[in-house]
């Protein structure tokens, strides 16, 4: 943690790297004092480091989810290291339409870059459009508008959920039956490498068939209101796969209260919640990214974004930055020291 707080100049190196040769280059002509100069798309360049102040503006989708919660820590925590950063935390209430309301309030005080977990990307797109027209750059964390931005930083994927579907169907047997838990509908455009995608796949190149798929909405009292379902209409569930953590619990608790036994539960982010029930016998497995870092990590990348004199929302295509992740099951969950 403290490497990645107390080395901003070998990130910004590394992010300069990341970037090159992805956006047109333009001249831009330093402002006297100010740092105030813009590149051709009038986008304004400040120099946090020295002398300008700046703002950056988190959207959650939800300020009291866990994982939002830990991305604002994240991103607090480097913004504290400069003088010159400030950062205001935005609850989007799990509504496109607050999220909308928002980002105008975004526009009008002249932020100078927006971090967004898109609530409905698709109905958010317009407003987002806007902001970008304001030449403030966007930086999506895990649910991004539909349209090109500055960057999205994703954790999981198709991958690590493949990983722990293997683990599921070995331990399941074959001819076993799986049920899944979605993520909201409204946030799953364009979504095909996802955990949930990958998990299901492992499972039916291993002969296990899924009984029934249901969209929750990221709650635990949801997913326990679904899976609570599916065991009043399955009597031979074998495996249970959840989009988060947060609903995984909520499953994990229906089957607990149900009094059945030997179900696998499954979820994905790897909160600390998740992590004891997986180490109380409750979850059988999750995939857990550092969310307190890729909220560091998104800060710095905003830094990156304010200072450069290209306009990183008018590339050509965004580009989508995969933070790392592990599948965490008893067996390796005592390694996981640094919970959020």
């Amino acid at each position: 943690m403290k490497k990645s707080i107390f080395t901003p100049i070998c990130l910004l190196l590394c992010l300069m790297l990341l970037f090159a040769g992805c956006g047109t280059s333009t001249d831009s002509t330093a402002a006297d004092g100010g740092g105030a100069a813009a590149s051709d798309y009038e986008h304004p360049v400040k120099d946090p480091f020295l002398t300008d102040d700046v703002k950056i503006a988190f959207v959650a989708n939800r300020a009291s989810d866990t994982v939002a919660s830990a991305w604002a820590v994240g991103l607090q925590r480097v913004a504290d290291y400069y003088s010159h950063v400030t950062l205001q935390v935005f609850d989007g209430e799990g509504s496109a339409e607050t999220q909308i309301s928002i980002m105008a309030d975004i526009i009008e005080q002249q932020f100078d870059c927006m971090v967004i977990q898109c609530v409905d990307s698709a109905a958010e797109d317009n407003a987002v459009q806007e902001v970008i027209d304001a030449g403030i750059p966007v930086i999506s964390l895990n649910i991004a508008p539909t349209i090109n931005h500055a960057c999205k930083i994703r954790s999981g994927g198709y991958a690590f959920g493949y990983e722990a579907g293997l683990l599921a169907a070995e331990k399941a047997g074959a001819n076993a039956k799986a049920v899944v838990i979605l993520r909201p509908a409204a946030s799953a455009v364009a979504t095909e490498d996802n955990p949930v995608i990958g998990f299901t796949d492992a499972l039916k190149e291993n002969g296990i068939s899924i009984l029934e798929e249901q969209a929750g909405d990221w709650t635990t009292e949801k997913a326990n209101e679904i899976t609570r379902d599916y065991l009043t209409k399955y009597n031979d569930v074998d495996i249970v796969m959840c989009a988060n953590d947060a609903m995984a619990a909520g499953a994990a608790l229906a089957i607990q209260s149900a009094g059945r036994e030997n179900i696998q539960v499954w979820g994905s982010d790897g909160e600390s919640k998740a992590l004891e029930y997986i180490e109380q016998g409750l979850m059988t497995g999750t995939i857990y990214t550092n969310f307190y870092e890729m909220g560091e990590f998104a800060c710095q990348l905003s830094i990156y974004a304010i200072t450069n004199s290209i306009d990183l929302n008018k590339q050509s295509s965004y580009i989508t930055y995969r933070y790392p992740a592990i599948v965490v099951t008893a067996d390796n969950v005592a390694q996981i020291t640094e919970r959020w």
